[in-house]
């Protein structure tokens, strides 16, 4: 449970914070793993117009989870862990699109997990990004919904909590627009790190980026706690290079950064957001300017339509897996009301230091011990 929440300035009212505080923990892989964790979130807030420091500690027991993904899920199904079968005459371009999606998601392991079969490429992960690639996570949010990133539960034995991307993906007759009215529940499409990609709009049909919601790498954590991408995560293609995909699409098609494969300058685009050319296939890319030599986003930031057929159910692409907040937003008044908060957010930490035993984390009581990044 939380042990504290701690406002360190006299001018907050009861007010400008939740009500409710409930106990935290959550699921990774399956009911009988649960990993309460230890986050520390300093930024800087601007209210009436003074700057202050607010410090929020969120802390529960001293196991952290370790974000290790490298050992199968007991409550996984079968599928999950045996070994690919061979590709046959009737299923082989199945299986070669699905060692293509492979290839993007292999960098990011074990933070991810994947496998495949005739229809389907599966990959399922906790969701959370990895603090060595991402050390400046939520770093730059100057519009702040007062939701703290935690691991999510896309796993095969969660409930069959995961994602799949169609492997024969079928061009639509009529494309579904990605709109400020439209998909604006759910991804509409999976980053290579296994981080879902929201609509550019929030919930309000405003640009997060424009509006200063997301963080230096395109995301931010969303009203189920979750972390997310709004726009393409174009900071993946230090990792990927140029000719892997960033992302995949959740109608089967790849996204790729703001140049070729090949790295050449990027072509005419349709008005989906992507074209087919040069033998790759349709593939979709992220939108954005250069800027003397350094790339910035801009609207619409990626795929404004889906070129291939979704079912667009509930406001967004079905099925998809779903988060379960530790927070109720509303609820005929029982949970709480996030206010929104003007801020700079300028760290992210564990607020105790951290020793590494086998595959987990656990608080180092040393008293030269020093507080680190969250692991």
């Amino acid at each position: 449970m939380f042990s504290s929440f701690i406002f360190l300035s006299p001018t907050l009212g009861p007010s400008e914070y939740p009500s409710e505080i409930p106990s935290l923990s959550w699921c990774n892989g399956s009911a009988s793993e649960i990993h309460p964790q230890r986050l520390i979130f300093y930024f800087r807030m601007k209210i009436r117009p003074v700057f202050l420091i607010v410090l929020l500690h969120l802390a529960s027991c001293a196991f952290l989870a370790a974000h290790d993904l490298s050992i199968q899920s007991a409550g996984a199904p079968d599928w999950f862990s045996q070994a690919k079968a061979a590709p046959t005459s009737s299923s082989s371009a199945s299986f070669a699109r699905a060692e293509r999606i492979a290839a993007s998601f292999a960098p990011f392991k074990p933070k991810v997990r994947y496998t495949w079969d005739e229809n389907y490429f599966y990959e399922e992960s906790d969701g959370f990004p990895d603090r060595t690639r991402m050390p400046n996570l939520m770093v730059g949010i100057t519009a702040w919904n007062q939701q703290i990133p935690i691991q999510a539960a896309f796993f095969a034995g969660n409930s069959n909590n995961y994602w799949k991307i169609p492997l024969a993906p079928v061009p639509a007759s009529t494309p579904y627009a990605i709109t400020s009215t439209t998909f604006l529940r759910g991804a509409i499409a999976l980053g290579a790190d296994g981080i879902p990609i929201f609509n550019p709009s929030n919930n309000t049909g405003k640009y997060s980026y424009d509006i200063g919601e997301l963080d230096a790498y395109g995301g931010h954590s969303g009203m189920g706690d979750d972390y997310h991408y709004h726009i393409a995560p174009a900071h993946l293609t230090p990792v990927l290079g140029n000719e892997l995909p960033i992302a995949w699409v959740l109608d089967g098609y790849p996204m790729y950064g703001y140049v070729e494969p090949d790295g050449g300058p990027l072509q005419t685009l349709d008005s989906c957001g992507g074209h087919d050319h040069g033998g790759l296939g349709y593939h979709y890319h992220a939108i954005g300017l250069l800027n003397g030599d350094k790339w910035v986003p801009a609207a619409p930031y990626m795929n404004s339509k889906f070129y291939g057929t979704v079912s667009y159910v509930d406001r967004q692409v079905d099925p998809q897996p779903s988060v379960t907040p530790i927070r109720r937003e509303g609820d005929n008044g029982v949970g709480y009301q996030a206010q929104p908060l003007t801020v700079m957010i300028t760290r992210f930490l564990n607020p105790v230091a951290l020793k590494k035993v086998g595959e987990h984390y656990f608080e180092d009581t040393q008293g030269s011990a020093v507080a680190s990044e969250d692991a």
